[in-house]
């Protein structure tokens, strides 16, 4: 397995234990327990996140971040022209 493919699992793992939050509240432990397990999650999880990140090396974290921006998502790709407007009848 490459960096890069271990980076890539590192970050989808982030994302599963990020998740795993949710289910939380329904664990069987009280308060404390939950608290525990919640704040064991994120912790855990943005560990995974950052050696995903160093893992995965730069290329990487810049092409996915240009990605997930979401002013960029309704954008045309630069080299694609424009269509003119069409006459009306």
């Amino acid at each position: 397995m490459s960096n890069a493919a271990a980076g890539v699992a590192c970050l989808i793992l982030s994302c599963l234990l990020y998740g795993g939050l949710l289910l939380v509240p329904f664990l069987p432990f009280g308060y404390q327990g939950q608290g525990l397990a919640a704040a064991g999650l994120v912790v855990v999880g943005e560990a995974a996140f950052w050696v995903g990140c160093l893992l995965a090396g730069r290329e990487l974290m810049v092409r996915y971040r240009k990605r997930l921006d979401p002013r960029t998502w309704f954008r045309r790709p630069s080299g694609v022209p424009i269509p003119p407007d069409l006459p009306r009848p």
